[in-house]
């Protein structure tokens, strides 16, 4: 039976923008994208699927933003042909300088980073009412309250758990500040770069490199405001007897005030941060360590990891190109997911929560309702009730990972794609390859009756071999050998339409990838 639970999806810039401000984002986002050299405004209406007059007016307001931002007059509200050289401005700089004026995000930054809180002189300073303060924040709030957090006006602080606190700053500052800036005032960068670069764990890529330093100064930030991590027995859990899980990142040296338990509960929190990251690298390197460390002794993780595998094990088809048991790196990151959500006690926040804008489409699959079934039907006892309990949570986590294989599975929600084109043309390999890379699409082999393909793509489409094409639920493609990007782009729509008729979503509307 289909759930009906509500997925609540709040992205990152609607969370934190007004309407007007995230409708110049979502402009300055589409121009430095736009496919032209040379667009006009009303490339970007179409681009943006608004009104013009609409279009014209955020875009007066975009360029009186440039201006604030570079010092220098823009001219080209009077021309009429434009291209992205006239905006230097990264996405990533314009971003932050929306957020950067919004009160939503002032406020979290405020109550983060302030060493003295009032709620009264935050209003005042920025000339605003507490009752403005509070409309404002609803979207925040009712997105901290997806990790059981929520924000205390009497005593200013966001309230719940500390793992839970910093997992959300994290997201927060990341996706907020994305390496344009250094966010965290109290903390210079230039320290925790040293002291980095001296942990043996530390990173070789340099994005996770910057992701961890900013980690890193988020606990450091929280130690010396106060909040403290004082023990973490759901770690000891899995890692209690795993030596490289529990080396120290702390010293009494760094923090003479806390004690021995704290100082390696943070220590734990910070191997935890190190090790919960998705990673899709082949290379052992990128999961072989957590992988043994779990597996090797007997713990919730592992228990639920066993029971979970056996059950997707028996919907893996048998000529998959690798059997589901051999793929240590999906096993691997759904350790992960698997570990955060027993640690942490629940949902927590997650980058991946504040971009995928297609979690409303999953409870519409086989996947998601398999999945759902399987966490309800878990026992109550230990160690499945953390599980149980968060069965929707952790479904939506595990269909976001587990969607990229979706032609691997037997669930039958899937594009069967039937390609009749001369052997031996390339034209007919291109397009092959650029279909097989989408997980919605099942390739049809030669002995395969056209009869069962929901897509067929061919250049002989007068034949009689098509005739008898059902119109209700089958596509025929003509596909040309000089087919273009445009061609290509095209057919992933057309694609991406059929899927969405599979699932009974066929009212939604795709035009941009």
């Amino acid at each position: 039976m289909r759930p009906t639970t509500e997925v609540i999806i709040m992205l990152y810039e609607e969370t934190f923008l007004d309407n007007a401000d995230y409708q110049k984002f979502q402009m300055y986002r589409s121009l430095k994208t736009i496919d032209n050299y040379s667009f006009t405004i009303n490339d970007l209406s179409l681009q943006m699927q608004i009104y013009y007059q609409q279009t014209y007016n955020t875009f007066r307001e975009l360029l009186m933003d440039m201006e604030d931002m570079t010092g220098e007059t823009n001219k080209l509200a009077k021309k009429r042909l434009m291209s992205q050289d006239n905006f230097p401005v990264s996405v990533d700089e314009y971003r932050l300088y929306l957020l950067e004026n919004s009160i939503q995000f002032q406020f979290v930054n405020y109550l983060v980073q302030s060493s003295s809180l009032s709620v009264d002189k935050f209003c005042q300073d920025r000339f605003i009412s507490r009752s403005t303060l509070t409309r404002k924040t609803v979207p925040l709030r009712k997105l901290l309250a997806e990790y059981d957090l929520k924000i205390s006006f009497t005593q200013p602080a966001i309230v719940g758990t500390e793992q839970r606190v910093r997992l959300f700053l994290f997201a927060f500052y990341w996706l907020g500040y994305h390496g344009v800036r250094w966010p965290i005032t109290a903390i210079h960068p230039q320290q925790l770069n040293t002291a980095y670069s001296k942990l043996p764990t530390r990173k070789t890529s340099p994005v996770a490199a910057l992701q961890e330093v900013l980690f890193w100064g988020i606990c450091r930030l929280r130690i010396v405001r106060g909040y403290t991590i004082n023990e973490w027995p759901e770690y000891d859990d899995v890692f209690r007897s795993v030596a490289a899980m529990n080396t120290p990142i702390y010293t009494k040296d760094m923090f003479p005030k806390l004690d021995e338990q704290t100082l390696t509960a943070e220590s734990k929190f910070f191997h935890y941060q190190q090790n919960r990251q998705l990673r899709f690298s082949t290379s052992q390197a990128s999961w072989l360590e957590l992988y043994a460390d779990i597996v090797s002794t007997d713990n919730p993780v592992h228990t639920y990891i066993t029971r979970l595998t056996s059950f997707l094990e028996q919907h893996w088809r048998a000529d998959a190109p690798i059997a589901f048991e051999d793929n240590m790196v999906l096993i691997t990151n759904i350790m992960r997911a698997a570990m955060s959500f027993y640690m942490i006690g629940g949902n927590y926040a997650k980058i991946s929560d504040f971009f995928d804008s297609k979690r409303n489409l999953y409870p519409h699959s086989e996947l998601y309702a398999a999945l759902i079934a399987f966490h309800e039907g878990l026992p109550d006892t230990t160690p499945f009730s953390t599980f149980k309990q968060n069965a929707v949570p952790l479904t939506l986590t595990l269909t976001y990972m587990l969607t990229p294989y979706l032609q691997d599975f037997t669930w039958h929600q899937i594009v069967r794609c039937r390609v009749l084109l001369e052997h031996g043309d390339l034209n007919a390999y291109r397009v092959i390859k650029f279909l097989r890379n989408m997980s919605f699409i099942q390739m049809m082999s030669d002995d395969d009756d056209v009869r069962d393909a929901d897509l067929i793509i061919t250049n002989i489409d007068d034949e009689p071999l098509f005739s008898n094409i059902d119109t209700s639920r089958q596509t025929l493609v003509t596909w040309h050998a000089d087919a273009t990007d445009d061609d290509y782009f095209n057919l992933y729509l057309l694609v991406k339409k059929t899927f969405l008729n599979i699932l009974g979503l066929g009212d939604i509307q795709y035009t941009r990838v």
